[in-house]
């Protein structure tokens, strides 16, 4: 019986004293001002979530009329600023883009931008090229020379040209 009744003393001067940080914060804000900060921020929150920043924005910026020092507040505005910011720019470029479009001036835009080819490659390029073309041309004769070798009954002199087709066909 002692022990519950020494439990109960201690469990009452408990509840008399005042928590420390629960009064620092009620002198701080009042109830009223912390309820409406927590629906502006919980409101905010849902905003950004659905991607209407400028509507998150201005609650953040609510929230942060109503308490200054809102950490969460200031990390999602920095957040959403950044996301409109994307948005803006992204908008930009299609507008642009679009405009370009109208007028059929888009490729010219789009050739402005892009690399221009050097001489000694396009040099280059076209030599392959060429090579190419000459090695194709060669295995396209020396395939119709076998195959009239061939047709002749000139076996030795038709395997050799097939044999040239097959060396030029591996080493392009």
């Amino acid at each position: 019986m002692k022990k519950i009744i020494i439990c109960c003393l201690i469990f009452a001067v408990i509840l008399a004293l005042p928590a420390k940080d629960s009064k620092g914060d009620e002198e701080k804000y009042p109830q009223s001002i912390r309820e409406s900060t927590g629906i502006h921020y919980a409101r905010a929150r849902n905003y950004y979530r659905k991607g209407e920043y400028s509507k998150a924005k201005a609650e953040f910026q609510q929230v942060l009329k109503l308490a200054p020092e809102h950490q969460g507040a200031r990390r999602y505005l920095k957040n959403v600023e950044k996301e409109l910011t994307k948005h803006r720019n992204r908008k930009t470029f299609w507008g642009r883009r679009e405009k370009l479009k109208e007028k059929g001036r888009l490729a010219q835009e789009k050739a402005r931008y892009r690399q221009p080819e050097t001489l000694k490659r396009k040099e280059v390029r076209l030599k392959t090229q060429e090579k190419r073309k000459e090695e194709s041309e060669k295995i396209k004769q020396l395939y119709e020379e076998g195959k009239i070798y061939f047709q002749r009954g000139l076996y030795p002199e038709a395997t050799a040209c097939f044999g040239k087709v097959i060396e030029l066909g591996e080493n392009p």
